[in-house]
């Protein structure tokens, strides 16, 4: 009798199982293709027809045509125009019309689904992690909100087939068994209803009166994030002589620079200020297959030219020579959002003061490119950045250099709107939208809080021209409270660019971008 019921629960079970998978396959092949249409800002009908097609007018279809030409065949026998070969072929069938349907239903949409996944593997990805719930968008509420997190965790689970697919040219192998645990730093105080710092000075980019002139060894020199862009004067100050090499150059700067805190500074931004950019290197990699340079600490000290692997390397063996620990970190980061909510393979470091670990990325710090031009201006936005406002722009491979108590997985790091860390600095918070991408019908709107007082200015740019811009309206310039809205007259891929300025004219600082398809 147990026997029997085991049986039986074992054949309900089984068959449970199946009828879910059954049911769940041409789902799953319908959203696929929806959220990747909407994530490239395709025709949507086009991916609903496809959906049409898998189930049940393909399988309709497929059952109608074996059924004709079975009955040809028959035909044909009567007639005696086929040969005793065909009886196998006008035998009645042992599976009904239900179990057919199902069993075309499974090979059409697995068909799609492998073929789909094996042209898009990252895309794929990308479009179902960013807009895996676009039927949700624009809808609130707890069983709306459970449907999108169960959306966006199934979508997490085909993660690894992202990651295989994508390289990342500087991981370098003495760094898959590091086993450091490390530590963040203590949160920083903020202001009330604010979960940043409290900016330095006005901008953040401008040296308090005055701080200039403390001596090195002061520690009552302000920690808080960002520091005045203004290079240590140990580096600026550092003799020739005493540049010949690595060890010389740490050792320097140690002697010059007690406070733990300000020797990683120190070390940064001699890193950030001798080294240039080899745009012209990384580009030809890119589009002639030419090899980079050497990327080694040696190499790159020697010549002063590097990628970000060896302006991270470079700093790292400042580290090591000066004592302290700075470990090298890679993954992908994002600098533009037209490019790819993805973003590309990158290296930074992370630094252990006093216990606690800071996250540093001096290649950021260096300047700028355009082109196959790199211009030298030095900043301090990516150095000991929070770390929720670093992840917003880097993504590290191994989720314990986020440095955060629960980290991010990788759908979230694609959600995240791209915004710079000087947009957190002035005290900005985004209310809408809260992701990397959404779609409009013909304009796109953005809302702000400004507790700082700042202005605003945001254009648009149609991601096929990436230089057609289109100044968007601004409400609210000072106030607390700021409004945006762009009229986009073109359909396709727009990028919402957003610039920040204490005062009403001058120069405007760029501090974010949104990515939104125009489906007019």
């Amino acid at each position: 009798m147990a026997a029997s019921l085991s049986k039986r629960v074992f054949v309900r079970t089984l068959k449970a199982v199946w009828i879910l998978f059954v049911i769940t396959t041409p789902l799953l092949g319908v959203w696929g293709s929806s959220s990747l249409a909407v994530f490239l800002n395709g025709p949507l009908w086009l991916a609903i027809g496809s959906g049409l097609f898998l189930f049940p007018l393909g399988p309709l279809a497929w059952d109608a045509i074996a059924n004709w030409r079975r009955g040809r065949r028959a035909e044909k026998k009567r007639r005696g125009r086929e040969d005793k070969s065909l009886d196998d072929e006008v035998r009645p069938r042992f599976l009904t019309f239900g179990d057919r349907l199902i069993l075309r239903t499974l090979f059409l949409n697995l068909l799609f689904m492998g073929t789909l996944l094996a042209l898009f593997p990252q895309k794929g990805f990308e479009a179902l992690a960013t807009r895996g719930d676009w039927m949700l968008e624009g809808r609130k509420g707890k069983t709306v909100d459970r449907v999108r997190d169960h959306l966006f965790a199934t979508a997490e689970g085909l993660s690894f087939l992202y990651e295989h697919f994508h390289d990342n040219p500087f991981r370098r192998s003495q760094d898959v068994d590091d086993d450091t645990d490390p530590k963040p730093p203590p949160a920083p105080s903020a202001d009330p209803g604010t979960d940043v710092p409290p900016p330095v000075g006005t901008d953040g980019d401008k040296m308090p009166a005055g701080d200039e002139k403390k001596p090195a060894a002061d520690g009552a020199r302000s920690r808080r994030w960002p520091l005045p862009a203004t290079l240590h004067p140990a580096v600026r100050s550092i003799p020739k002589e005493r540049e010949t090499s690595i060890a010389s150059v740490a050792k320097y700067l140690g002697e010059q620079e007690k406070d733990p805190f300000y020797l990683v500074k120190a070390l940064h931004d001699y890193v950030a200020d001798r080294v240039a950019y080899d745009a012209a290197g990384l580009e030809d990699k890119r589009k002639r297959g030419k090899p980079l340079p050497p990327q080694d600490p040696e190499t790159v000290f020697r010549l002063g030219v590097s990628v970000c692997a060896g302006y991270a390397q470079l700093l790292e063996a400042l580290g090591k020579a000066a004592g302290v620990k700075i470990k090298y970190v890679v993954g992908d980061s994002r600098s533009e959002s037209w490019d790819t909510v993805r973003g590309a393979g990158h290296a930074w470091n992370a630094a252990e003061i006093e216990g606690a670990w800071y996250l540093i990325d001096a290649t950021w710090n260096a300047g700028y490119v355009d082109g196959r031009t790199f211009t030298k201006k030095y900043k301090s936005s990516y150095l000991f950045t929070p770390a929720h406002v670093f992840l917003l722009t880097h993504f590290p491979d191994n989720a314990k250099w986020q440095l955060l108590a629960t980290p991010k997985t990788r759908g979230d790091f694609l959600r995240m709107p791209f915004l710079r860390p000087r947009f957190f600095s002035l005290g900005f918070k985004l209310l809408r939208p809260e992701r990397s991408q959404v779609t409009v019908a013909g304009s796109a709107h953005l809302q702000l809080l400004n507790p700082g007082g700042f202005y605003l200015m945001a254009n648009s740019v149609l991601n096929s021209t990436k230089t057609k811009k289109k100044a968007c309206t601004v409400a609210g310039n000072g106030d607390e409270r700021i409004d945006v809205r762009c009229k986009l007259q073109h359909e396709g891929r727009y990028d919402i660019e957003l610039y920040s300025n204490k005062a009403r004219h001058g120069s405007f600082n760029h501090i974010g971008s949104l990515g939104v398809n125009n489906d007019i």
